[in-house]
């Protein structure tokens, strides 16, 4: 059972952190993809912008791993990557800030 933490800045690919999860022995992963989009509140959503604490992100990211262990023991895997940058422009393509997967 492992878990794989990460922020990053860097374009997070839905394929590769599933491969780090799966397992021959394990019958399906769910995945939760978070994306941004282009309203909020009735307004245009011309840029995103996330930050982090990065020690206190990992920290709290950490606990969800406990926690969700605790609730669901027979979980093997979880991945938790979320990019923190600066998103702009979201018609131009869509952007995915955060990933998690779990490996049941």
């Amino acid at each position: 059972m492992s878990n794989y933490l990460k922020l990053t800045k860097d374009k997070l690919d839905i394929e590769e952190i599933s491969q780090l999860v799966t397992e021959s022995t394990t019958g399906a992963v769910s995945i939760f993809v978070g994306t941004t989009r282009d309203h909020f509140e009735g307004k245009r959503v011309l840029t995103l912008e996330y930050e982090a604490y990065e020690a206190m992100a990992v920290k709290k990211m950490e606990d969800l791993c406990q926690l969700t262990r605790s609730k669901w023991p027979s979980i093997h895997n979880i991945a938790i990557y979320h990019r923190f940058v600066n998103l702009f422009n979201y018609l131009k393509g869509l952007k995915i800030s955060f990933l998690a997967f779990f490996v049941l």
